[in-house]
C-alpha cells in the first residue's frame, strides 16, 4: 500500500521532539517502482546537548505513529506555548522595550502583576521606566488581531482601549491619547491609539504603552494572565510567569516584522522641510524625512541654487523630488514668475518662467503648483466677494488660463484656515470661528464649477492648534504638521485624520527628526501638495 507523505511533529514532552518524515523512493518494501519510505528523526536532550536518531518505519509503524503523534500533539494534549495568531501591537519594524515587567517596581503587584510597561527606548533602571520620557510619546499603538475596540477613561489607566480578541478573551492598552482612538471592528494592525505624552493621560510622568491579556472578554481587573499561550505575541518572546522574580522580562525586545511603517503611509506622506532661514550654506536648503523611516531618517539632505535673500518673495514647495519658488514680490518682470531646482541637477538648476499673474496680487491669496501647473486662490479683493480660482498653464509658458471659477465659499473666510488645491478641487481647512469647536475640511468641486461642496465635516482636531503648526490635505485626509507647543522632547509631529473615518480618527501621530526650533526657519510639506 501507498501512504501518502506528510509530517507529524510532537513537542509534548520538552525533552523529546520527534519528527515523521516521509520520501517518495524507488523500490522499497518490495512495493514496485515507487514507494515511500518513511523515517522517525528524533532530537534528544542530553548532558552532551543535541543528538538525532534516524530510525526507519515500517508501514505498520508508521501508521501507529501518526496516531501516536495526534495524542501528543497540542490538540490531543495541549503544549506549553498552545498557537496563537495574535502579533506584536505595534508598527511593523518599529522596536519596543519592556521597562517594566511583571512583579515590577513601582506599580506592578497584586492584581496588576501580570501588566508590561512599552516604550521605544531600551535604557532602563533597575525599577520602572527610565531614560528618555517621552521616547514613544505619539507612536501608535496597534490591534494584536481582529477583535471588537471599546474606548475607557479613568481608572487609574487615563485614556485607554479593550479590544475584544476574535480568537477569545481581550487585551487592553493603557495610558493613550484621547483622540485618534478605535471604536468597532479592527483587524490585524489596525491603529487603536497613540501614546500620551508624559504626565498625560495617568501616565506617571512617562510616556508608555501598559499592556494587559485578559482571559474574559471585556478585560476585567481579576482575568489577567500572562503573555504566554494563546497571548503568546508573534515578533515578542515567549513571556511566561514565575512567583517571586521582580521585574521579569524587563528589557524583552518586541518588534513586528513586516515594513517598517504603516501600510497606509507612502511616498506622498514623507515630510519635507524647505529651509529659508539659519542655513548653514547661505542657501535654501531641502530636507526629507520618509514615512518608511517612521520619520526617523532623512533621505535628503542639499543646498540649492536659491538664495536664502529670497525667503520673504514668494512660496516655496516641493513637487515629487523638485523644488518649486513661486516669486510673488521683488521679480524683475513685475509679473509672478515660476522658477525650479531639480533633484536630477542635485538642486543645482532648473526652469524659469514669467507668468500672466501681476504681483499686485502677492497679498491677495495662495499661490500653489499642481504637477506643474500654477494656481491661485484669491481670497481677498474679489469682485464676485467669492474665492476664486485661477491657473496658468504650463503648456502655455504660464501665459494663458484655463480656468478662471468663483467658488461657494465665501471671500469673508479669507482669515479663517488654509486654501488648497488638490488636484483641480479647491479645499478650505478651516481652522478659526467654526461652529464646531473643531477644525473643518470643506470642498468646492471643479466638476460642479466650484459651486457644490464635496466635503462638509469636523475633524478631531481642536482649533486650539490653529496657530501651532501646519495644516495640509493629502489626497482626501487631513495631516497635521505640528511644529510648535510639541510635547514629543522639541520635535516636531504629525498627525492625520482619515477621510475613510469621517476625519474622527487618526492612523499616525509620531514625532519625527526634525527640531521645534525650525518651525520659523521654512516651509513644511508632506509629498507634493
Amino acid at each position: 500500500m501507498l501512504i501518502s507523505c506528510r509530517e507529524f511533529r510532537s513537542d509534548a514532552n520538552r525533552n523529546l521532539t520527534a519528527v515523521w518524515r516521509c520520501e517518495q523512493i524507488s523500490a522499497v518494501w518490495g512495493m514496485g517502482s515507487t514507494g515511500t519510505r518513511c523515517y522517525i528523526r528524533r532530537m534528544s536532550t542530553t548532558s552532551g546537548g543535541l543528538r538525532l536518531h534516524n530510525s526507519w518505519l515500517t508501514p505498520l509503524a508508521l501508521a501507529v505513529a501518526a496516531v501516536v503523534s495526534l495524542a501528543l500533539s497540542p490538540l490531543g494534549a495541549g503544549s506549553a506555548r498552545a498557537a496563537s495568531d495574535l502579533v506584536v501591537p505595534f508598527e511593523s519594524g518599529v522596536p519596543w522595550y519592556v521597562c517594566q515587567g511583571y512583579n515590577g517596581a513601582p506599580s506592578h503587584h497584586g492584581n496588576l502583576k501580570y501588566g508590561l510597561d512599552m516604550t521605544t527606548e531600551s535604557a532602563r533602571g533597575r525599577d520602572g521606566c527610565w531614560g528618555n520620557p517621552n521616547a514613544a510619546t505619539g507612536r501608535l499603538v496597534t490591534s494584536p488581531g481582529p477583535g471588537t475596540a471599546t474606548q475607557y477613561s479613568g481608572g487609574g489607566a487615563g485614556n485607554w482601549v479593550c479590544v475584544r480578541l476574535d480568537s477569545g478573551g481581550s487585551m487592553s492598552f493603557m495610558h493613550l491619547n484621547a483622540g485618534g482612538r478605535a471604536s468597532g471592528r479592527v483587524s490585524t494592525g489596525s491603529p487603536i491609539g497613540s501614546v500620551a505624552r508624559a504626565g498625560e493621560s495617568d501616565n506617571g510622568g512617562y510616556a508608555h504603552a501598559h499592556l494587559y491579556a485578559h482571559t474574559g472578554s471585556n478585560c476585567g481587573t481579576n482575568d489577567r494572565v500572562p503573555f504566554t499561550g494563546r497571548f503568546h505575541l508573534t515578533g515578542a518572546p515567549d513571556l511566561p510567569y514565575s512567583a517571586g522574580v521582580a521585574n521579569q522580562h524587563a528589557g524583552a525586545r518586541f518588534l513586528r516584522s513586516g515594513s517598517t511603517a504603516p501600510s497606509s503611509t507612502s511616498s506622498s506622506s514623507d515630510l519635507w522641510l524647505i529651509k529659508t532661514r539659519n542655513t548653514g550654506s547661505r542657501k535654501v536648503e531641502v530636507h526629507k524625512v520618509g514615512a518608511g523611516s517612521n520619520y526617523r531618517d532623512g533621505e535628503v539632505h542639499a543646498a540649492t541654487w536659491f538664495d536664502t535673500a529670497d525667503q520673504n518673495n514668494g512660496y516655496f514647495q516641493v513637487v515629487g523630488n523638485d523644488l518649486y519658488f513661486i516669486k510673488t514680490r521683488n521679480t524683475g518682470s513685475g509679473k509672478v514668475e515660476v522658477h525650479s531646482a531639480t533633484a536630477s541637477s542635485g538642486y543645482k538648476s532648473g526652469q524659469h518662467h514669467v507668468t500672466w499673474f501681476g504681483t499686485g496680487d502677492q497679498n491677495n491669496g495662495w499661490f500653489q503648483m499642481v504637477g506643474n501647473e500654477l494656481w491661485f486662490i484669491k481670497t481677498k479683493n474679489t469682485s464676485s466677494k467669492r474665492a476664486e480660482v485661477h491657473n496658468a498653464t504650463a503648456a502655455s509658458g504660464y501665459k494663458q488660463a484655463t480656468v478662471h471659477a468663483a467658488s461657494w465659499i465665501g471671500s469673508n473666510d479669507e482669515g479663517n484656515g488654509w486654501f488648497q488645491m488638490v488636484g483641480n478641487d479647491l479645499w478650505f481647512i478651516k481652522t478659526k470661528n467654526t461652529g464646531s469647536g473643531k477644525v473643518e475640511v470643506h470642498s468646492a468641486t471643479a466638476s460642479s464649477g466650484y459651486r457644490n461642496a464635496g466635503v462638509h465635516s469636523a475633524t478631531w482636531l481642536g482649533t486650539a492648534d490653529r496657530a501651532n503648526g501646519w495644516f495640509q490635505m493629502v489626497g482626501n485626509d487631513l495631516w497635521f504638521i505640528k511644529t510648535t507647543n510639541t510635547g514629543s522632547n522639541g520635535k516636531v509631529e504629525v498627525h492625520n485624520a482619515t477621510a475613510s473615518s469621517g476625519y474622527g480618527k487618526a492612523t499616525l501621530q509620531t514625532a519625527t527628526w526634525f527640531s521645534s526650533g525650525d518651525r520659523s526657519n521654512g516651509w513644511f510639506q508632506l509629498g507634493s501638495k
